[in-house]
């Protein structure tokens, strides 16, 4: 199966940037957002290595994720597939077709009947 990986990087921010001068106001989860930027990508460079997620799409497997430790593959999954279904879609389709032709090519010759194999 092809080596599909979904990169997901995250950037932390102040929702309001005028009061970052304030004591404590980044450490007070109310005060900032998350920008997420996700991509998909065929092979992993050293660039995406610091990306906090990295799910292989063709193994179904966490590569990485230095952010909700403990997650599985499934959850995460889940979550970009319902945040991001057109442009995960047409990636998840290919790679289904994929795996049909694959397991259509790998399917075993019938053997033949016993019947016509009559000792005599």
């Amino acid at each position: 199966m092809s080596k599909i990986h979904l990169i997901a990087k995250y950037v932390v921010k102040p929702k309001n940037p005028k009061l970052t001068g304030l004591k404590g106001y980044m450490l007070q989860e109310e005060n900032i957002q998350y920008d997420e930027s996700v991509y998909l990508v065929k092979n992993l460079k050293n660039k995406d290595w610091d990306a906090q997620i990295i799910l292989d799409l063709g193994a179904k497997k966490v590569v990485k994720c230095s952010i909700m430790k403990g997650s599985d593959y499934d959850t995460l999954f889940e979550y970009f597939a319902t945040s991001y279904p057109r442009e995960l879609g047409p990636v998840l389709k290919a790679q289904s077709k994929m795996a049909e032709l694959k397991a259509a090519q790998e399917v075993e010759p019938v053997a033949e009947s016993e019947e016509d194999d009559v000792s005599t």
